[in-house]
């Protein structure tokens, strides 16, 4: 297991990189089209409310592995989490820091991720996640079993159906 693990990730870079595609694209194209789809909305409600369902959907069920493949970067606290997620998405998603805490705190009570209190040079103390074992094997297998086909599945359909918006 530890040394499928290793060389699972050890190409972690090439899938980082597919993902962060992938939802720059429909990031972009939501944000780029939205606006041209909001002056027929008067007349199509119903398109209104499921971008904004899935946005919040998608953006609320990677969130918690998002924070999971940042701490595989290393231990950090709230608000590094919260900075780095905004700075791989180019400030596309950004998610306030409350959000982020009670998603640490589910995986916590979980046992993927550990903490510990550390002093700051400035301010009060921190609390820095560690990602745990437990962590790492629900990231392979999430990664593996989900996140891996998903990406190819809609890149597939984006180089189908959109070859001018297609990397």
């Amino acid at each position: 297991m530890g040394g499928d693990f290793v060389n699972f990730f050890g190409d972690m870079g090439r899938v980082v990189k597919k993902i962060k595609k992938m939802l720059n694209f429909i990031l972009n194209y939501s944000i780029l089209n939205y606006s041209g789809i909001e002056v027929h909305m008067e007349s199509n409600k119903n398109v209104a409310k499921l971008l904004k369902r899935w946005g919040k959907e998608y953006k609320k069920g990677f969130t918690g592995y998002f924070i999971l493949m940042f701490l595989m970067e290393g231990e950090m606290y709230g608000f590094q989490i919260t900075k780095r997620l905004s700075e791989i998405s180019d400030s596309k998603i950004n998610f306030g820091e409350s959000g982020i805490y009670q998603i640490l705190k589910t995986l916590e009570r979980n046992g993927m991720v550990s903490t510990h209190w550390k002093k700051s040079s400035r301010g009060p103390q921190r609390k820095y996640y560690v990602l745990e074992e437990p962590g790492r094997i629900l990231l392979d297998v999430f990664t593996k079993d989900y996140i891996l086909p998903i990406i190819d599945t809609a890149t597939r359909l984006v180089e189908r159906h959109y070859p001018d918006m297609a990397g």
